[in-house]
């Protein structure tokens, strides 16, 4: 990935997170997450570089490896609370469920896998 794609996407990163302005050590860690979904779906799918139709699926992988990696909690999916008659909900996301929606993400790609040959 080129810097200036790196740049670019870690922007869009941050934008989507909803990050109001991030210190260098989370931009840090949205780099890393960036070339760890390239490197991800580039392994994947047994390719040298990645088709540029693929790139925004480099940020779905990325956003979701940075919700995990950032949460306090990266178990709590969702926490709610009402008042009237004192109701409090909470979802959590094991590690499965990050990896089941990391492999989906990957087979909706599977299309672009090329064949080792053998």
């Amino acid at each position: 990935m080129t810097d200036e794609r790196l740049e670019a996407m870690q922007g869009r990163l941050v934008r989507r997170l909803n990050l109001e302005d991030p210190d260098e050590d989370v931009l840090m860690l949205l780099e890393n997450e960036l070339e760890d979904a390239e490197a991800e779906l580039l392994l994947y799918l047994n390719r040298e570089t990645l088709p540029e139709a693929l790139y925004p699926k480099v940020l779905e992988l990325a956003d979701l490896y940075a919700r995990r990696d950032l949460a306090d909690n990266p178990d709590l999916c969702s926490m709610s609370y009402s008042e009237g008659d004192v109701s409090r909900s909470e979802t959590y996301l094991t590690g499965k469920d990050y990896r089941d929606q990391e492999d989906d993400l990957l087979s909706s790609v599977a299309h672009w896998r090329r064949r080792v040959a053998e």
